[in-house]
C-alpha cells in the first residue's frame, strides 16, 4: 500500500470520526417567529443528514374579508438547527387537522405527503372525503398528486396513516364515521398513487374499531402490523396480509395498572427489532380522572412486556404526531405536554429497554408549549418539535435538540424572525 493511499484512508477515517464527534455536540434551541400561526405536522430524517418537516402557516386576509388561509409549509433543517430550505405552497392544505397529514420517504429518494380532508362538511347531503397523495422531490417541488374521493355521505375521516412497502406500493389506513360505530379502511395504491385495492372493516355499536399506525415488517405472509383499539378489548396489534385482510389480533385486555384504565394507544407506535412499542395515555379510573402519558412494549410474539406511566395527571397529552422513538433500546424516548400551574411544558422521558425511566426533563413553562413529535437521533439525543405561544400572540414553531442527557449544552436562544 502506497503512502498516498494510506494517507487518504487515514484522512477518511479521521473525517468520519470528526463528523460523528461534531454531530454529537449539536444541541440547539430554535424559535421561528413569523407573525402568523405555524405548526409542524410531521418530521422525518432526510436523505442528506437533515430533518424534513411538513406543516402549515396560517394567514388572515383582512382587507379581503376572507377567513384564515392554510398554506403548506416545508422546512429542511440541518443537524445544528440551521434552516436549509423553507417553502410555502398556498391552497395545498384544506383543513388544519393535525392527525391527518404525514410525510414519509419513498424508495426513489423523494418524499410522499399523505393527507385527508372533508368537502361540504356543513351539507350532510353532499359531504365526501378525500385521501390526497402528493409526491415531492428533495427541493419540495411537486412531482405528482392523486386525490381519491370516497365514502359519499359520511361526515368525516379521522387519523390517516401511511407507509410504503419495499415493492413501492403505498398503504393507507384510517377511520371514518357518521355517528358511532367507527369504520376503518385499508387502502393500497401503486407507487404512482393509483388505486389497487381496498378493504373496509365495519364494527358494531358495542365494539367500534379504531386504527392508528401501520408498520412494515419482514414477513411475506403478514407484512403489515397495525396498532388499533377495539373498544371491548382496548389495545390491539393487528397482523395484516398482502390482501389487506386482518389475519390475527393480539389484544391486551389482561392488564390494568392500579388506579387506571388500559393505556389507550391513540397516538404513536414504533416497531423496532421485532418488538412493538406503543405510546398513548391513561384515562384514569372510573371515578378519578388521571390523564397521564403511558407506554407499553411487547416481546417478539406481541405479548405484553413492560409498562410505564408518568406525568402530572393534570390532563397530560402525548405528542400526537409521534410520542415515542428509538434508535437504541437503552435510550427510548417518550414525550408530550404536561400542565404545571398556569403554564405548560414539554416533557421528555428517556427509558431503558424495560421502560424504566433513566431521567425526565421539562422544557418551557414561561408560555404555552405543545409538543407534537419527538425523534431519537443517531448521537443518542433527541429532537423535540412543537409550538410556543403567549397570550394574544401567534403560535410559533419551537424546536429543540438535546443530548443523551436531555441537556442543551450549546443553548444559543436562536430566534428567527422571518419578517
Amino acid at each position: 500500500m502506497t503512502k498516498k493511499i494510506m494517507f487518504f484512508l487515514i484522512l477518511i477515517l479521521f473525517l468520519l470520526v470528526w463528523r460523528k464527534y461534531i454531530k454529537a455536540q449539536h444541541t440547539f434551541e430554535l424559535l421561528i417567529e413569523n407573525n402568523s400561526n405555524e405548526d409542524i405536522f410531521s418530521t422525518i430524517e432526510g436523505y442528506n443528514d437533515n430533518f424534513i418537516m411538513f406543516g402549515l402557516t396560517v394567514t388572515t386576509i383582512e382587507e379581503l374579508n376572507q377567513p384564515d388561509a392554510y398554506t403548506a409549509l416545508f422546512l429542511s433543517l440541518s443537524y445544528d438547527g440551521e434552516i436549509l430550505l423553507r417553502k410555502e405552497i398556498p391552497d395545498f392544505i384544506k383543513t388544519p387537522g393535525q392527525y391527518r397529514k404525514k410525510i414519509i420517504q419513498t424508495p426513489d429518494s423523494n418524499y410522499l405527503v399523505c393527507s385527508s380532508y372533508t368537502v361540504n362538511f356543513n351539507n350532510p347531503d353532499s359531504v365526501y372525503s378525500v385521501i390526497s397523495l402528493n409526491k415531492f422531490d428533495k427541493d419540495f417541488n411537486l412531482i405528482w398528486t392523486k386525490n381519491h374521493k370516497w365514502w359519499y355521505g359520511y361526515y368525516f375521516v379521522d387519523n390517516v396513516d401511511v407507509t410504503i412497502h419495499p415493492d413501492g406500493n403505498i398503504i393507507v389506513i384510517g377511520n371514518y364515521m357518521k355517528d358511532f360505530p367507527w369504520f376503518s379502511f385499508f387502502y393500497m395504491f401503486t407507487q404512482n398513487g393509483d388505486s389497487l385495492k381496498s378493504v373496509t372493516y365495519e364494527s358494531n355499536d358495542n365494539t367500534p374499531l379504531e386504527v392508528w399506525n401501520i408498520h412494515v415488517r419482514n414477513n411475506p405472509d403478514t407484512p403489515y402490523l397495525v396498532t388499533a383499539i377495539w373498544f371491548d378489548q382496548y389495545d390491539n396489534i393487528l397482523e395484516v396480509d398482502n390482501d389487506l385482510n386482518i389475519t390475527k389480533i393480539h389484544n391486551f385486555t389482561n392488564y390494568e395498572p392500579e388506579g387506571y384504565h388500559d393505556i389507550c394507544p391513540g397516538f404513536s407506535s414504533k416497531y423496532f427489532e421485532n418488538k412493538m412499542y406503543i405510546s398513548g395515555w391513561t384515562c384514569g379510573s372510573l371515578n378519578v380522572a388521571k390523564y397521564q402519558i403511558g407506554a407499553f412494549s411487547t416481546d417478539e410474539d406481541f405479548n405484553l412486556s413492560d409498562i410505564i406511566i408518568f406525568g402530572t395527571a393534570n390532563h397530560d397529552i402525548p405528542a400526537p404526531s409521534g410520542a415515542i422513538d428509538i434508535k437504541d433500546t437503552s435510550k427510548i424516548y417518550i414525550g408530550g405536554r404536561v400542565d404545571l400551574g398556569n403554564k405548560n411544558w414539554f416533557i421528555l422521558n428517556q427509558c431503558n429497554s424495560k421502560l424504566e425511566s433513566n431521567w425526565i426533563k421539562y422544557y418551557g413553562g414561561d408560555a404555552s408549549y405543545y409538543l407534537s413529535q419527538i425523534i431519537a437521533t443517531d448521537d443518542g439525543g433527541c429532537l423535540l418539535i412543537g409550538t410556543r405561544s403567549e397570550s394574544g400572540n401567534p403560535k410559533n414553531i419551537y424546536i429543540i435538540k438535546v443530548d443523551s442527557n436531555g441537556m442543551l449544552t450549546k443553548k444559543n436562544n436562536k430566534i428567527i424572525n422571518l419578517e
